[in-house]
């Protein structure tokens, strides 16, 4: 992946840390689901800079999501990954 652009998440609104490690995934779109009495749900769509991610290295292992509120504070949110879908390439290398 050398001859394409490298993203951080640095300075970001929204980030994602998994095993994967710093800058693997990037996280591109977030849906979150709370309600009172019950398990809060996030469907996460992240743009992955390497060429390939297996299910095996990331599906049942842990995963942080942070969002930076207008106030400056941030919302995190600890999970676990329960599914992994690839698409196609879509810009500059990342999928």
């Amino acid at each position: 992946m050398s001859e394409h652009v490298r993203y951080t998440q640095a300075g970001r609104l929204m980030a994602i840390d998994t095993v994967l490690g710093a800058d693997v995934l990037l996280l591109e779109r977030l849906e979150v689901e709370e309600g009172i009495n019950r398990l809060f749900t996030i469907q996460a769509r992240v743009r992955a800079q390497r060429d390939e991610v297996r299910p095996d290295e990331i599906v049942g292992t842990a995963a942080d999501i942070s969002l930076t509120l207008a106030d400056g504070s941030q919302r995190v949110w600890n999970g676990l990954v329960t599914e992994l879908h690839e698409g196609p390439i879509v810009t500059r290398g990342a999928r």
